[in-house]
């Protein structure tokens, strides 16, 4: 799962499909670091709108962008993935999703599982985000944060939480499993290159 490409999640029909969720920005030749999410921030009720392909569109598909940012930051770093998490805890975050954007629930329950689909590849790019910066250090960290720990910049990360964090990313299984992602994301020929937009949202402009 430490594939960089965070910005495009497959469509619940198994396609992929561009999507207004994007884990950076990048606005100006210098380059923008993300850091801990500032959460759903609205003056006026949000109501979400989807596209024909079911993935979120119009106005608030930013705002439920952070809203799924914020729920894979509260899952616990050392869950090994979003998949094994309780089921309890699963719909929690999507009943708080659903009341926030005022979603309603369709018979095929697509929303719900296109939910559950980003915040397990959030979760899974998250992760992988702070194996780059403070594993292998292969991601350059941002100046105001070079002396910091995980648990300085994330305050949900504890040092206990850390130290298990990193024996678990250093064993021998996962340093094969980050040399397979490194090498399958060379082979990238299309980045994603329009910043915290996303396809959907640029489009317009």
């Amino acid at each position: 799962m430490d594939d960089h490409r965070d910005n495009e999640i497959q469509g619940i029909d198994g396609a992929s499909h561009p999507t207004g969720e994007s884990q950076g920005t990048n606005t100006s030749k210098k380059t923008k670091f993300r850091g801990p999410s500032k959460g759903v921030q609205a003056k006026k009720p949000m109501h979400l709108q989807y596209n024909q392909y079911g993935i979120p569109d119009g106005e608030w598909s930013g705002e439920y962008g952070k809203q799924v940012g914020s729920c894979a930051a509260r899952i616990n770093i050392n869950v090994k993935e979003y998949s094994t998490l309780d089921e309890h805890t699963k719909k929690g975050f999507w009943e708080e999703t659903k009341l926030l954007f005022h979603i309603i629930d369709d018979p095929a329950k697509r929303r719900e599982k296109y939910f559950h689909m980003c915040v397990a590849k959030r979760f899974g790019a998250f992760k992988s985000r702070l194996t780059r910066r403070w594993i292998t250090k292969k991601e350059k960290m941002p100046k105001h944060q070079t002396n910091d720990m995980p648990w300085d910049v994330y305050h949900q990360i504890t040092e206990d939480d850390w130290k298990t964090f990193v024996m678990e990313r250093n064993k021998p299984e996962m340093l094969v499993r980050r040399e397979k992602a490194s090498k399958s994301a060379l082979q990238n020929k299309n980045p994603h290159r329009t910043g915290q937009k996303g396809y959907v949202r640029k489009r317009p402009e």
